[in-house]
């Protein structure tokens, strides 16, 4: 991902800092990808009479869902 690991004040996990390129707020994610399955449907899959495709990717999850004491930090940014 390129940006660099910090720990989380609250649990001590490794995290990352990102801006979200849309709003330009802070967003914090667990440092470490997790790898799913994302399906791809276009017009070419569906004119063959094909289901969906499936790719793997790499997702961060927002450290905010995991953080097992996130709501002493609700309302900061980084």
């Amino acid at each position: 991902m390129g940006d660099e690991i910090k720990k989380c004040t609250g649990c001590g996990a490794d995290v990352v800092w990102v801006r979200m390129q849309k709003s330009g707020k802070w967003m914090i994610l667990d440092a470490k990808a997790k790898q799913m399955v994302r399906l791809v449907e276009n017009d070419q899959t569906r004119a063959m009479g094909g289901g969906p495709l499936a790719e793997v990717v790499k997702v961060y999850e927002s450290h905010w869902v995991t953080c097992p004491v996130a709501d002493k930090f609700r309302g900061k940014e980084g």
